[in-house]
């Protein structure tokens, strides 16, 4: 019998190197790993001969390494690995191959600048390694009215846009990569303007008598040049009030606008009438006219030649605002300075009748009048286009007028100075003119409807909150720099996911004490009405106590003293209202100080807790874990009964000193002896009621999750569940379209589970259940076929999916992004936590870790969770960054359901050559994206014919086996097979019904289109819409045709009706337009 050593000899090598593939310039290694007894040398050969030079061979404990820093051409082919002891050697081959790396040049017009409407063209010229062109706009995806016409075998890709705005300012790159997925980028940017728009009135100029004035208004927006020209010559005046002299012009007073109302003096010599034509050129934009507008007047209508327009001072909803002179009337001296908001013809009709009415509405506060209003003077409606004149406010801001009231000498409300000159000790001595008043209304909980029952909300004012928005920054930073909030406080923390982070150190401990056969004492505290219960006097002493400066704390104080509320109930008498209620105590809620007011009381409590005996860890961990808190959410730890029971009294006697009250009928202990829950007792802790241990049937309900000595998974996936589907049953059977409706999954009912599986540890095959449960709900409601793809219904819906998140996928996700928010993760705690999954998979346990290693790797990622910088691997040896890993899963998991569709031969298999058809646009799915309130029966049906599941023949022989009749010939035709294609495109019973119908609804659009275009109708009637075209339709110029036959003298011409035709007069031109509708 040979020994295991003579065994063992035979074959050395128990892990060849692999067959690899790399791209030109990229490294790559390959290793041999050999049975070290006895012990074994390593040659390496590259094709039968020497190694390329650079390359690097290493050699360690029974393994070769050899590393190829800079991949070439040159070094593709086989490499043998040979391993040698002294009385038998073994090779092993494995194959390198190197794939050229991808170009790319992004070749552009000669403009960098377009002008709105305009075509832009862009070339992406690429190297025959080239296998896959990608084009986005500032790193994101283009828009679907983006045109691309990409050929690899001519190396080029053509991006065009027929006619850009200016949201398609910005960089345009094209991405090409290689049989390897390695990207090339290059990129070019590229700025839109839009063309000035002028307009003038009034169009139709008023014949005048010498010596007469005439006052003519000109508006226009984005206008670099200013042109204004007379009839008998041209002068150039640029952005200025001009005057006409004897024929002359001059200028006056040239500055830069937005909009301009031009003032022109016309003297003649002879007492005549006269006709004068002004014409305004700007740019390349031709003359528009504006008619006047009729309008009632009344005693707030200003002539519009008493206004003299100085400089803009923003813009409006309708036009831009102007600081402007509003001269006296019937000859009195003096001007007085208002604000006139001028209406701009580019906001439109509805633009001009929003400002009517604001004048309108403005004309009642204007009888009235208001303090906190500001004044309205009147307006121009007559002879000109709309402008409202208000009163104007210099530097009318609130932050101006409050230092203003306080008599301080003000920079920035001189005009002399910046917003930044203001200091934080400034803006906080605005606390005493900023309204702290709230609203509060009582929300009755479940239950018996007492006065301790109520939830007061209470309504804060917006400014406060903004004012407490910035307390906060000056209070966060003293407690960052000189470390003095307990960390185990994770409430109102920055880049803390506190309910998360508390039950996985909570799920460590539990497990602990079942795994170790431990003793374990745990008591959750319930505060009643904690915001409401804090003495004030002890949030003053917390100030001085953590030394935060005094204008800090003297600040606090007078907010304290200033605190109060309206109380509104609705009763028999309607709503009613209470007189001011000042708080005495307790904080206002729903702001951003509150919180951390309310942590910054608890900290001496926390501190306490931290210096408590806690429960130590088994080894060789074997560290503290005293308490979990979050705002007033507290679990507390101990080794024993008797030790849990004196720190809970120290607790209770602390929280008394803050005003705080525990509520007994909420709280709850727990004891464990040696892993087993221990028999219940009443616990005394002080005074008050006794609180309740918790039974084996009995959980307690902590940041939302079930637990008793542990957490309770299986409970919680029951209740998630059972909500979860109670909602999708209310979603998908609502009038909703499809759109809101998968909407509505993903944001309304998924969440209600996904908030868990950060925590919790489910069964994989339980959640495939609540997937299944998922779509027999939208098969039940009638929004999917029963044998529909679920690859197809998962995918996004740009790509012809219905973009539903699907419950298993979603909770696989969220276990890698947690498994490497984990290991990056710097907090004291919970490296404990990761300590302690790291020995799970050591001991063959279930692991975080583990499971999200192998989820990844379903996905081709291999995670490496390494402390502090998690890194995953693609299979092509890619390192993904630790932010960008739960994106790079997503990409991976859409792949992986994109390359399932492709497998399937039945219901993916038209969907799969829309994917691949080079000649179709990428947005041919786009009607599933921005059709959004298709009903559900729509995207329904098109998702029927998408996955062919029609009854047609060919379906209910070939593939639902439901039809004992082999014969599948068409129904109507008797030629075809009578499948889903033949149906849609290739019956000839239905080419005069059916398929004309749909051909003149797809056509009339454009036809429509083009009638406008040449001034044969005025409006174009909505796709929907019955109303088809007239057979001819006669103008000055261009006659339209609408499918009218034409018949030729002397050949028989039989195709002679024809889609439509535009005969051009004017040009002697005949456009024919046929339309192909399969």
């Amino acid at each position: 019998m040979p020994s295991f050593q003579n065994s063992f000899q035979q074959f050395p090598i128990i892990a060849p190197p692999i067959n690899q593939s790399v791209t030109e310039g990229y490294p790559v290694n390959f290793s041999c790993v050999a049975s070290d007894v006895p012990k074994v040398t390593f040659v390496w050969d590259f094709n039968n001969g020497d190694l390329p030079s650079g390359i690097h061979q290493t050699d360690q404990e029974g393994e070769s390494l050899l590393e190829l820093p800079r991949v070439t051409k040159e070094m593709e082919g086989n490499y043998t690995c040979t391993a040698k002891n002294k009385e038998i050697s073994t090779s092993s081959s494995a194959a390198l191959s190197v794939h050229g790396k991808a170009s790319a040049q992004v070749v552009a017009e000669t403009y960098q600048t377009l002008i709105t409407g305009e075509v832009l063209t862009l070339t992406c010229k690429v190297n025959v390694e080239t296998i896959g062109i990608t084009w986005k706009k500032d790193g994101e995806s283009l828009k679907e009215r983006a045109l691309i016409d990409t050929r690899l075998d001519e190396a080029k890709s053509t991006l065009v846009i027929t006619k850009v705005v200016e949201e398609d300012s910005g960089e345009y790159s094209c991405e090409a990569s290689n049989k390897l997925g390695t990207v090339a980028r290059s990129s070019v940017t590229l700025d839109v303007e839009e063309l000035p728009t002028v307009k003038i009135f009034p169009k139709e100029l008023p014949s005048i008598l010498e010596g007469g004035k005439l006052k003519l208004t000109c508006l226009f927006q984005k206008a670099k040049n200013v042109n204004w020209k007379k009839e008998d010559g041209a002068t150039n005046i640029q952005n200025a009030i001009v005057e006409i002299e004897k024929g002359k012009l001059r200028a006056i007073s040239p500055y830069q606008i937005l909009s301009l109302v031009i003032a022109v003096n016309i003297h003649v010599r002879r007492s005549t009438k006269l006709a004068v034509d002004l014409l305004m050129q700007c740019e390349e934009q031709d003359e528009v006219g504006m008619g006047q507008v009729n309008a009632n007047t009344d005693e707030w209508e200003i002539a519009v030649d008493r206004l003299n327009f100085r400089e803009p001072i923003g813009r409006g909803a309708f036009g831009s605002v102007w600081r402007a002179l509003l001269g006296r009337s019937r000859g009195r001296r003096g001007n007085r300075t208002v604000a006139a908001k001028c209406y701009l013809p580019i906001s439109g009709e509805e633009g001009r009748k929003a400002l009517l009415r604001e004048i309108e509405l403005l004309k009642l506060f204007g009888r009235m009048g208001h303090e906190n209003v500001v004044k309205f003077i009147g307006c121009v409606t007559v002879g000109a286009q709309p402008i409202l004149i208000m009163e104007y406010l210099w530097r009318g801001d609130l932050l101006g007028y409050l230092r203003k009231s306080r008599g301080v000498f003000d920079h920035y409300h001189c005009g002399v100075g910046r917003v930044d000159h203001l200091t934080t000790y400034d803006m906080v001595l605005f606390a005493k003119q900023i309204a702290n008043e709230g609203k509060s209304s009582l929300i009755p909980k479940l239950g018996e409807f007492t006065s301790a029952n109520q939830r007061p909300i209470t309504c804060l004012n917006t400014m406060y909150k903004w004012f407490s928005s910035c307390l906060l920054k000056p209070v966060d930073q003293h407690l960052d720099t000189y470390g003095l909030m307990e960390g185990e406080q994770r409430g109102a923390k920055e880049n803390c996911s506190g309910t998360m982070d508390n039950l996985l150190v909570d799920r460590m401990v539990c497990q602990d004490s079942q795994r170790g056969r431990r003793n374990l004492s745990m008591a959750w505290v319930d505060v009643r009405k904690a915001y409401d219960s804090v003495d004030h006097k002890w949030l003053k002493e917390m100030f001085a106590l953590h030394r935060f400066p005094t204008w800090i704390g003297n600040l606090i104080a007078r907010l304290c003293g200033r605190w109060n509320t309206k109380i509104t109930a609705v009763t028999k008498q309607g709503v009613e209202t209470s007189e001011r209620i000042a708080f005495r105590k307790g904080l206002p809620q729903g702001d951003a100080l509150c919180p951390r007011l309310f942590t910054l009381c608890l900290n001496p409590i926390a501190w306490k807790l931290k210096a408590s005996e806690g429960y130590r860890l088994s080894k060789p961990i074997s560290a503290k874990i005293t308490d979990l808190l979050y705002i007033d959410d507290l679990k507390i730890y101990a080794a024993s009964e008797a030790k849990l029971e004196r720190i809970m009294k120290g607790v209770r006697n602390a929280m008394e000193d803050v005003g705080l009250q525990w509520n007994e009928r909420k709280c709850a202990v727990v004891h464990v002896r040696r892993g087993r829950l221990q028999e219940p007792e009443e616990n005394g802790i002080g005074a008050g009621e006794a609180i309740t241990s918790l039974r084996e049937d009995a959980q307690y309900k902590f940041l939302g999750v079930l637990e008793n000595v542990k957490q309770q998974d299986g409970l919680v996936l029951e209740q998630a569940e059972k909500e979860y589907l109670k909602r999708l049953s209310v979603v998908w059977s609502s009038p909703l379209s499809d759109y809101y409706k998968v909407l509505a999954t993903n944001q309304f009912a998924l969440p209600v589970m996904s908030y868990f599986m950060w925590t919790q540890v489910w069964p994989i095959a339980d959640l495939q259940r609540i997937d299944r449960e998922t779509r027999k709900i939208m098969v039940e409601n009638g929004a999917r076929h029963p044998l529909a793809s679920t690859d197809q219904l998962y995918i996004p819906r740009s790509s012809g999916g219905r973009g539903l998140k699907s419950v298993e996928s979603e909770y696989k996700l969220i276990k890698i992004k947690a498994a490497v928010k984990l290991c990056a993760n710097t907090d004291p705690t919970l490296k404990l936590v990761r300590e302690f999954e790291e020995r799970a998979v050591d001991k063959g346990r279930r692991s975080m870790l583990k499971d999200a290693s192998g989820f990844a790797r379903e996905l081709g990622i291999e995670l490496e969770l390494e402390h502090p910088e998690p890194v995953g691997r693609t299979e092509e040896g890619e390192l993904v960054d630790k932010k960008k890993i739960g994106v790079f899963a997503k990409k991976a998991l859409y792949t992986k359901r994109r390359q399932g569709i492709e497998e399937q031969r039945w219901q993916g298999k038209l969907v799969a050559n829309r994917w691949q058809d080079d000649q179709l646009d990428r947005s041919c799915f786009s009607l599933l994206c921005e059709w959004r309130t298709a009903p559900t029966y729509t995207i329904a049906a098109l998702e029927e014919l998408y996955q062919q599941l029609l009854p047609t023949k060919v379906y209910s022989t070939r593939k639902a086996k439901t039809s004992g009749d082999s014969d599948v010939r068409c129904r109507l035709c008797g030629k075809g097979q009578e499948s889903v294609a033949h149906v849609l495109a290739g019956c000839s019973a239905l080419a005069q019904t059916a398929y004309l119908t749909r051909h003149n609804a797809a056509f009339k659009i454009l036809f429509f289109e083009l009638l406008r275009d040449h001034g044969l109708v005025n409006t174009v009637p909505p796709w929907y819409s019955p109303i088809q075209p007239k057979p001819v339709y006669e103008g000055e110029k261009v006659t339209a045709y609408w499918d009218v036959p034409v018949f030729a003298n002397q050949t028989e011409v039989r195709a002679n009706r024809i889609d439509g035709r535009i005969v051009d007069k004017a040009r002697k031109t005949i456009t024919l337009l046929e339309m192909s509708c399969p």
